[in-house]
C-alpha cells in the first residue's frame, strides 16, 4: 500500500506498536460524522492489543480533539458492561460485551459490526 505505516499509533493515547504486534480486526463500526461543513464517512478499525501498563502521552491530539476531551480513565470490563459511571456514555454501544468475550480469549471468527457512535 503506497504510503503505509510501519509502525500503528493510537495518537489519542500516543502508543505505538509495531503493525505485527496487533492480531486480527476483532470489529468495526463505519458511519457518517460533520467538522464544521464538511460532512465525512469514516470506518473504524478495532483490535485486541494486551498491555502491562500504558502511560497516555497526548502529545498527538489536534485542537479539536483536546477540547473534546477532559481526562483518561480506565475502565473495569464491569463499568463497560453497564450501567456507565456517573452518566457517562460507552461508544461505541457494545463495546463492554466485546470485552467481556475478548478477555475470555473468545476470538470472533470474523469482525463484530458495532453500531455507529458519532452524531451526524
Amino acid at each position: 500500500m503506497k504510503g503505509a505505516c510501519h509502525w500503528t499509533c493510537n495518537k489519542e493515547l500516543g502508543h505505538v506498536v509495531a503493525p505485527e504486534a496487533l492480531g486480527p480486526v476483532v470489529a468495526t463500526s463505519e458511519g457518517p460524522w460533520s467538522a464544521g461543513r464538511r460532512r465525512l464517512f469514516s470506518r473504524d478499525f478495532y483490535f485486541l492489543l494486551r498491555v502491562n501498563g500504558l502511560d497516555v502521552d497526548t502529545s498527538g491530539m489536534d485542537e479539536e480533539e483536546r477540547a473534546a476531551t477532559d481526562r483518561f480513565r480506565w475502565w473495569t470490563q464491569a463499568e463497560l458492561a453497564g450501567p456507565p459511571p456517573d452518566g457517562e456514555e460507552v461508544v461505541p454501544r457494545d463495546l463492554g460485551p466485546l470485552v467481556a468475550r475478548l478477555a475470555a480469549g473468545d476470538l470472533p471468527a470474523s469482525p463484530i459490526v458495532l453500531p455507529w457512535h458519532v452524531l451526524g
